[in-house]
């Protein structure tokens, strides 16, 4: 073989070797890329996940301080969590509340009150959306959905109950009113709620027995 031919071999071997390290680095490149692509994407999601996992919070707050500031609202419109005198509250009308992240991402934060309904009256029951069903004023279903710039919405969903807001205090009894002020059971005599049958003395209340 001539050395010509020698030189033309080699100069193929290079290509070739040329061409199977640009694939190769190419490939590399668009996994490098993929990867920090869903990286990016990842914390993305994680951040639009912490601000309906915060509405949900801020809900909670609100029903533990007072219950109507949910149950007055109108049902199935958005509305806006907002901090006010330090605590958490809902916009008076329906809004939704818009928060920029990473001064590029842009989303929006719906909070939405619906009522729900229970198989039973008063509140009894497994909860139903079909069929013969009761309003439940006790219970209320909370949604919120946040929306971000290139990621599908993300909602959650929580059931809140109302419960007693204050703590009642023991009140003074060194000097009690009379337990004629007791208002009387016209029916029976069985619930202790005449002044017949409860005895009010100094610090204490006493029910007589029959």
């Amino acid at each position: 073989m001539s050395k010509l031919d020698n030189n033309g071999s080699l100069l193929i071997e290079v290509l070739i070797a040329i061409s199977i390290f640009s694939i190769m680095a190419i490939t590399l490149s668009s996994a490098v890329l993929a990867s920090i692509h869903s990286v990016k994407f990842g914390g993305r999601q994680t951040q639009a996940a912490a601000l309906a996992t915060e509405g949900i919070e801020a809900v909670k707050a609100i029903v533990a301080v007072n219950w109507n500031d949910i149950y007055n609202k109108s049902k199935g419109v958005s509305y806006k969590a907002e901090v006010v005198s330090g605590s958490w509250t809902l916009s008076n009308t329906p809004q939704t509340e818009s928060i920029t992240l990473n001064s590029s991402m842009v989303c929006n934060r719906e909070i939405f009150i619906n009522d729900i309904e229970r198989e039973g009256e008063r509140g009894t029951g497994i909860i139903k959306t079909t069929g013969t069903r009761y309003d439940d004023p006790s219970t209320q279903k909370i949604t919120v959905r946040v929306s971000c710039t290139g990621l599908n919405p993300i909602s959650k969903s929580e059931y809140f109950s109302r419960y007693k807001n204050e703590v009642t205090n023991q009140s003074n009894w060194s000097s009690p009113p009379s337990p004629t002020t007791w208002l009387a059971n016209t029916t029976n005599n069985t619930k202790y709620d005449s002044a017949a049958n409860i005895n009010a003395g100094a610090a204490e209340i006493k029910l007589q027995s029959f």
